[in-house]
């Protein structure tokens, strides 16, 4: 969703991002942050965008995600992987494990919904749902 929200400022998910931000906070892995800034050479490429640009997006959101560095939430990998079924994503779920003793309602925001086992993360208090189930989330809570 960082990289997306970053190369497409027009698309739906930037404003879906940007529209997060102004009713909640918003986190993220910090390892999320490190493999974006080491691919976005390559990114820029792939996009016809100036690197220079992608700075400048990459830039404004890092100004408004709180980037978590692993070792605030490593204890929780181990379970995190056990609840997901693409190894990538442990770092969503133990950062979301880690939220969920601070907060009632914890988020996982993603376009590979299926890559979650969504049912097990319901059970300990975090929904996993995709930008285009966002909107209907947030007025459920309302």
């Amino acid at each position: 969703m960082f990289i997306a929200a970053i190369l497409k400022p027009e698309g739906p998910t930037h404003g879906t991002v940007r529209n997060l931000l102004t009713i909640t906070e918003v986190y993220a892995p910090e390892i999320l942050l490190e493999e974006t800034i080491k691919h976005l050479t390559e990114l820029a490429i792939k996009k016809g965008t100036p690197v220079e640009e992608l700075h400048a997006r990459m830039k404004l959101l890092k100004q408004a995600i709180k980037f978590v560095p692993t070792s605030q939430y490593e204890q929780y990998l181990d379970t995190a992987a056990k609840l997901v079924k693409d190894p990538a994503d442990k770092w969503f779920a133990a950062l979301a494990l880690s939220l969920s003793k601070k907060y009632k309602e914890v988020v996982i925001l993603t376009y590979n919904k299926k890559d979650y086992k969504c049912e097990e993360l319901r059970e300990r208090g975090i929904t996993v749902i995709t930008p285009g189930e966002i909107n209907q989330h947030i007025s459920t809570r309302a």
